[in-house]
């Protein structure tokens, strides 16, 4: 494992690249507490109390803006960098994840799932990773096909989020029903049949977006879209995202999974510095002002064998 400072690095470079593509497309940075007095609707965290009073650290970053926004209507593009502690097994509490991530809140569903997906792919493009895959499905098709049997929705929801069709298959429900979940959890391609998922792909229209029914991520704010971000070089998910609402506003988001990010990265390829150097340190550092005023990373080179 990396010491602090070089993972920090790390996901410095990616932070800036990502900051500058969300920027481009028109969404501004929210800086959330670190700290929220405990409300049910918060996602992962660390609990805590203090002077009778329960509160949570770190928690979901999506829930955590669904919870300070309600009452309001308004459209908002947001993008946030965050640790966010999610729960580990047995409920005990796992190391922070960071995260990058973005929320279009107020828009139209449609509209503004295209444009989600359109920004995940510019911030790949734009990090240079070119060998990614996003599956697209939606909570929504899943849950109107459980409802159809009542007693073993639950059941059934868990187990296509876990592609567990075992568990599907000792089912007391009839065997028509248990094809159809299967072949649905194993659709994938351009298209499903399902206007509601094949549509946005169809508005995307590009090579890496993927429609795959068995795609399933049940955050329990998600109501229909929902996306996994992938590479066949890493093993674990790059991001994930979906739709979901905040009363009766429509929302959308995906948070990128930095260390994530960062293992697929090559920091050869970003811009390289130039080095700037001079007599004096004001010398050198005046030749770096102008060089900064149009927009040229430096780095300042220190003449060590003169006299100080």
């Amino acid at each position: 494992m990396s010491d602090l400072f070089t993972r920090s690095a790390s996901l410095s470079r990616v932070v800036r690249r990502l900051r500058n593509t969300f920027e481009l497309w028109g969404y501004e940075e929210v800086f959330l507490p670190t700290v929220e007095t405990y409300r049910s609707e918060l996602r992962d965290g660390m609990k805590f109390a203090y002077n009778d009073e329960f509160c949570i650290v770190r928690p979901d970053i999506t829930s955590q803006i669904a919870v300070n926004l309600k009452g309001r209507q308004e459209k908002l593009r947001l993008f946030y960098v965050s640790e966010v502690i999610k729960k580990g097994v047995a409920g005990t509490w796992q190391a922070g994840t960071w995260q990058a991530g973005i929320e279009f809140i107020g828009g139209d569903k449609k509209w503004s799932n295209v444009e989600i997906l359109n920004i995940a792919i510019s911030a790949m493009n734009n990090l240079g990773i070119t060998d990614f895959y996003i599956d697209v499905g939606s909570v929504e098709i899943w849950k109107n096909i459980a409802g159809k049997v009542p007693g073993y929705t639950d059941v059934i929801l868990d187990a296509v989020s876990r592609r567990n069709f075992a568990a599907i298959d000792k089912l007391p429900i009839e065997d028509s029903m248990k094809k159809r979940i299967w072949e649905m959890m194993n659709s994938r391609g351009k298209s499903s049949g399902f206007s509601q998922v094949d549509d946005v792909v169809s508005e995307v229209n590009h090579e890496r977006i993927i429609v795959d029914l068995g795609t399933v991520e049940l955050h329990s704010y998600y109501d229909s879209l929902v996306f996994e971000i992938y590479s066949p070089r890493f093993e674990y998910l790059i991001g994930n995202g979906g739709s979901y609402r905040i009363g009766d506003i429509d929302a959308v988001g995906f948070a990128f999974n930095l260390d994530s990010l960062a293992s697929l990265y090559d920091a050869r390829k970003s811009s390289a510095r130039v080095p700037v150097s001079g007599e004096t340190p004001s010398e050198a550092c005046s030749r770096a002002q102008e060089l900064v005023k149009m927009g040229i990373p430096v780095e300042v080179v220190m003449n060590e064998n003169r006299p100080s």
